[in-house]
């Protein structure tokens, strides 16, 4: 999911395109921070797993 995240980032052809001023990187930063929300639960346990406290990193 994180590389086809960055795929999307790294492709000028996207949903809205790079080339518009402000709205270009707009649809990439809902997706970056979508895919990231989506994802801290699995970093959470993994962090309990390693004996870790998520808490210091979330």
């Amino acid at each position: 999911m994180i590389a086809a995240t960055i795929l999307y980032f790294l492709n000028p052809f996207d949903v809205v395109p790079d080339l518009l001023p402000v709205f270009g990187y707009t649809d990439d930063a809902l997706l970056f921070a979508s895919v990231f929300k989506s994802i801290q639960t699995d970093l959470e346990k993994y962090c309990e797993w390693k004996g870790l406290s998520p808490d210091k990193y979330f």
